[in-house]
């Protein structure tokens, strides 16, 4: 009886070591932007070096944002929220709605230096890549976060 229950002792503190170690590498996926398609990682990428135009460069390459005064209001909305709030720190995925092996819907908390700010993308995977169909951003989450399911 005792084998047994150092046994079963044994095994609930594996189980527990496990199931910790996956649920951290599901953070840290989630973290390191795992699932999120390549051009919403490139247009973070170059906001943090670059700043908000070339940003909107990245984010709108091969689509028909590209050029687009719909990508100039998203660069002086980008260029508010660092003013607002300080430099862009990171992100942190909210959720990857993948609606179609080729449509993706990409929920993000982008972190600055004072607080945080929302942004939704939806990508779509052409010949050519993935590109991006369109860019939501909030200041309020609950204006990006209504949208989730």
């Amino acid at each position: 009886m005792r084998k047994h229950l150092i046994l079963v002792g044994l095994l609930s503190v594996i189980f527990g070591q496990l199931v910790m170690t996956t649920v951290a590498s599901g953070q840290a996926q989630k973290q390191g932007g795992a699932g999120v398609p390549p051009i919403v990682l490139a247009g973070l990428n170059t906001y943090k070096t670059s700043g908000a135009d070339e940003a909107m460069k990245a984010w709108s390459k091969g689509s028909r944002w590209e050029g687009n005064e719909d990508a100039t209001r998203l660069a002086t909305i980008l260029r508010h929220f660092q003013e607002s709030d300080g430099l862009y720190q990171s992100f942190e995925i909210m959720d990857v709605q993948v609606i179609s092996p080729s449509t993706q819907i990409v929920y993000l908390a982008l972190n600055f230096e004072k607080e945080p700010h929302f942004a939704k993308f939806v990508t779509y995977h052409s010949g050519h890549g993935w590109i991006l169909l369109s860019l939501k951003l909030d200041f309020d989450v609950n204006g990006i976060v209504t949208e989730l399911k």
